[in-house]
C-alpha cells in the first residue's frame, strides 16, 4: 500500500498546489450556490474535474476542505496586509491595512460566503491569533489582554462593516475604526487603573 503523502512534503509538488488549487475554486462555487452542510465531495470533485481519491489524498472530508477555505482565507488577508509587523500602537496604519486587505472582490466574497455558511467565527478567530502573532513581534514585551481585545475587536468590526458598508471609503472607515480603537483600549486602561 502506497503511504498518503504528507501535506506539508506534498506542497512543494506542483500538481499537488495545482489540484488544492482546483478543490478549493470547485468548494467555494459549490458554497455559492449550497449551504455548507449540503456540499458533497462528488459535487466538488466533479466542478474541480478530480477524482474523489485525489480529493481524499488532500482533505479527510468536506469539513476539513472547509477549513482549508478558511486557511486561504486568512493568509491572503496576511498577504495583502503586506510584509510589515502592524503595532496596536499605530493604530491608523494597522487598521488601514486592516481594511484594504478585506476590500478586495475575492475577500469580500469569501466574507459573504464565510457569514452565509457560519464559518466566520473561525475565520475571526484565525485571523485575530495570527495578527496577534504579528503585532507581538513587533513590541518588546507580550500582549496584553486590553491589546488582544483591541485587534480583536478592530478586526471584528473592520469585517462587519467590509459587509454592511462597502460605499464607505478606506480612509474614512480606517480613522473610525482607529479613534474606536483608541478609545477601546482606553477604556480598557481606565479600567485597569480603577478611575
Amino acid at each position: 500500500m502506497i503511504a498518503r503523502p504528507r501535506r506539508d512534503a506534498a506542497k512543494n509538488d506542483l500538481r499537488w498546489r495545482r489540484t488544492e488549487k482546483l478543490l478549493l475554486k470547485a468548494f467555494e462555487q459549490e458554497l455559492g450556490c449550497t449551504p455548507l452542510d449540503k456540499v458533497k465531495v462528488v459535487a466538488v470533485c466533479e466542478t474541480a474535474e478530480v477524482s474523489k481519491a485525489a480529493f481524499y489524498a488532500h482533505y479527510q472530508d468536506i469539513y476539513d476542505l472547509a477549513d482549508a477555505f478558511v486557511d486561504a482565507a486568512v493568509q491572503r488577508t496576511l498577504d495583502s496586509m503586506g510584509p510589515a509587523t502592524p503595532t496596536v500602537p499605530d493604530g491608523m496604519g494597522f487598521v488601514y491595512r486592516c481594511v484594504q486587505a478585506l476590500r478586495s472582490e475575492e475577500q469580500k466574497a469569501f466574507v459573504r460566503i464565510a457569514d452565509e455558511n457560519r464559518m466566520m467565527p473561525r475565520f475571526l478567530e484565525r485571523i485575530c491569533s495570527e495578527v496577534e502573532m504579528r503585532v507581538s513581534q513587533g513590541v518588546s514585551h507580550p500582549l496584553n489582554p486590553s491589546d488582544r481585545i483591541a485587534v480583536t475587536f478592530i478586526l471584528s468590526g473592520a469585517i462587519a462593516t467590509v459587509l454592511s458598508h462597502p460605499e464607505v471609503p478606506d480612509d474614512v472607515l480606517a480613522d473610525i475604526l482607529a479613534r474606536l480603537m483608541e478609545q477601546a483600549l482606553g477604556a480598557v486602561d481606565h479600567g485597569k487603573n480603577g478611575e
